[in-house]
């Protein structure tokens, strides 16, 4: 049986970070968000791995490519965890006795990502 090629690896890791790091989203009022440094301190493993290996081959393009995925991998999983952060961090509007819930306003949540969304 074969391993899979270096992208495939790469592209496998990348995915169970980001589900690592919207995991916390679907059950908000139950779970704590896993921390910031540990998925991104995960994905910087992943890319040095693939960098030091392009390194060890003396490949410069590849090791160009890597460096501009990476820095466009973190950026991207900087924001949505800043939209995790802000979807998680919502105070909760409800009041004991008032027949509301408590945990996240998904009204908020929703004027929260238009905001975000905004400011590109």
């Amino acid at each position: 049986m074969s391993s899979p090629r270096p992208r495939d690896r790469i592209l496998g890791n990348l995915e169970s970070i980001y589900r690592e790091a919207y995991a916390p989203l679907y059950f908000l009022p139950m779970s704590s968000p896993r921390p910031r440094d540990r998925i991104l301190g995960n994905l910087e493993s992943i890319y040095r791995e693939a960098y030091e290996r392009a390194k060890a081959a003396s490949d410069q393009v590849r090791m160009a490519d890597l460096d501009a995925a990476y820095q466009r991998e973190q950026l991207l999983l900087e924001v949505l965890l800043d939209i995790r952060d802000a979807l998680t961090s919502l105070p909760a509007s409800a009041e004991p006795g008032s027949g509301k819930t408590s945990g996240p306003d998904p009204i908020a949540a929703l004027e929260t990502i238009h905001r975000i969304t905004r400011l590109r």
